[in-house]
């Protein structure tokens, strides 16, 4: 981080104002370092990217990760809450891990809240390492009670255990806008964390939600940013502080991409250009999905990207800044849904410093969310 500090311009005022750890960098929110360094969010951007990489370097921790199939006890492995599904867990790096931010993001009905919800029910099972009670913070409507109780009824058939208990060890708190927001993560949460000391894992439904709708312009529009910001860098203290996996959804939006026009009004001279140009193009979208092509899908000898496509082009809402925040991304796909073809399913690692670039294809049942391998 010095050196990138110093290439920046920017160390001697890190140094002024106390900042001269990574750690303290990272707890400062995109708008707070902006106003103290006088510099551009692509520049804080680069700064923070530098500091995580010493503070959490992904690749000893993949090492790591690795050994612990070899040593369960090796006292370095993060800890981390099951899925309730085994091969999305191992292509997770062993589940969500506590003292972050896992972030969820898809397009409707690709499953993003009934993960959530069979987290908090997969966070009860007594044989793992890590359990305990969960706290879910919803925005979106009413709180999904009938999908959870039939989730919570497959589980305790599954592992024996008493469906209404599982139902009470869920916090449930409405927000219904960014105020109630804002007031529950910096007072409500943390008493409620000091309180119960057994919770371990904390669900937003959704982060973006109070902001929709939002078409603040200028002074306002950067107001709304800093407070992006700042709901990320308090997420991030309580996860670290209180040693909890954070779970937050996030909405998509389309990615709207200027197509390239040629101009066939060229003279003839010029007609064997334009046509050579034409064929060499690539279609915007097709370049969008190139980002993907990189990923194994677990279970397919050729990826089937292709088939989720719109899901996997569209982009997170709320921005880069809030993204910094965020540890692990979880994409959930879908395909096209019609009435000729059932909907199928997927769960990307986006990225996260404990996998690589995964997924599996899944299915929803009355059980909650599961790997099609399982």
């Amino acid at each position: 981080m010095e050196k990138v500090a110093k290439r920046l311009g920017v160390y001697s005022k890190l140094e002024k104002v106390g900042l001269e750890s990574p750690n303290d960098v990272l707890m400062k929110t995109v708008g707070d370092l902006q106003r103290i360094l006088n510099t551009g969010e692509a520049e804080i951007l680069e700064l923070f990217q530098a500091a995580a990489a010493e503070v959490y370097p992904w690749r000893e921790r993949r090492e790591l990760v690795v050994l612990s199939t070899a040593n369960t006890n090796n006292s370095h492995i993060t800890e981390t809450i099951t899925t309730g599904d085994q091969v999305i867990d191992r292509i997770l790096g062993s589940g969500l891990p506590l003292g972050s931010v896992t972030e969820v993001v898809g397009e409707s009905s690709s499953g993003k809240t009934q993960l959530c919800l069979q987290l908090c029910l997969s966070a009860q099972k007594p044989d793992a390492s890590i359990h305990g009670a969960s706290v879910y913070l919803h925005s979106e409507g009413h709180f999904p009670a009938v999908r959870l109780s039939q989730i919570a009824q497959a589980y305790g058939q599954q592992y024996n255990l008493n469906p209404d208990i599982m139902k009470r060890s869920i916090h449930t708190m409405h927000l219904p806008d960014r105020e109630t927001q804002y007031r529950v993560l910096s007072y409500q949460l943390p008493v409620l964390l000091s309180r119960h000391k057994n919770i371990k894992l904390v669900v937003i439904d959704s982060i973006s939600a109070p902001y929709r709708g939002d078409n603040s312009s200028g002074g306002e529009r950067f107001e709304r940013m800093n407070e992006i910001c700042e709901v990320g860098s308090r997420l991030k203290r309580i996860a670290h502080e209180y040693k909890i996996a954070v779970v937050v959804i996030n909405q998509v939006s389309d990615t709207f991409v200027a197509a390239t026009n040629h101009n066939n009004n060229n003279n003839n001279s010029n007609n064997s250009n334009s046509s050579s140009s034409n064929a060499n193009s690539n279609d915007p979208h097709e370049e969008l999905l190139a980002l993907w092509m990189d990923f194994k899908l677990e279970g397919f000898k050729r990826s089937p990207i292709n088939m989720f496509w719109p899901s996997l082009t569209k982009k997170p809402v709320l921005g880069k800044s809030w993204a910094t925040s965020v540890t692990t991304r979880i994409r959930l796909a879908r395909s096209i849904m019609t009435d000729i073809a059932p909907t199928r399913r997927a769960l990307f690692v986006e990225f996260s410093p404990l996998a690589s670039r995964s997924g599996c294809e899944i299915v929803i049942d009355d059980g909650g969310v599961r790997s099609r391998l399982s």
